[in-house]
């Protein structure tokens, strides 16, 4: 039987019951990137989850998940978990405050574009839109 992959993102943060995966971008065969309604882009790693990362997140999410194997029914499943024993890191600016470069709504739509510069665009429910070069 062919190996399936799946990949689920598990936020403890959220309530409400409906949290998930709402836009997918396939970059590879080995290489997914995703959004959802914890406002995270997330990178991963099909192959290899130590090479799967958050690219953007809230601050309360940052730095504090790390991604992991598990077979569950004859299916093996990458996940993102919470892990406590990480320790969040907090820089303060000070000047003109920068626009957060993390969504404030559930990502909606993720798109590669190649420009002069390849770049990486992600739209959210309140309307913004973000470049990722």
């Amino acid at each position: 039987a062919p190996l399936a992959i799946l990949v689920e993102a598990v936020v403890s943060t959220q309530s409400t019951g409906n949290t998930g995966v709402r836009a997918v971008l396939p970059l590879s065969s080995d290489t997914i990137v995703t959004g959802g309604t914890d406002h995270c882009l997330r990178y991963w790693n099909t192959v290899r989850e130590s090479g799967s990362f958050v690219i953007s997140s809230p601050p309360d999410l940052a730095g504090t998940q790390t991604y992991k194997k598990k077979l569950i029914k004859d299916t093996e499943v990458i996940q993102a978990e919470e892990d406590n024993n990480l320790v969040m890191s907090h820089t303060e600016v000070k000047g003109t405050a920068r626009p957060s470069p993390a969504h404030h709504h559930v990502i909606s739509d993720i798109a590669f574009v190649k420009t002069t510069q390849p770049c990486l665009v992600s739209v959210d429910m309140g309307g913004v839109m973000k470049i990722w070069k």
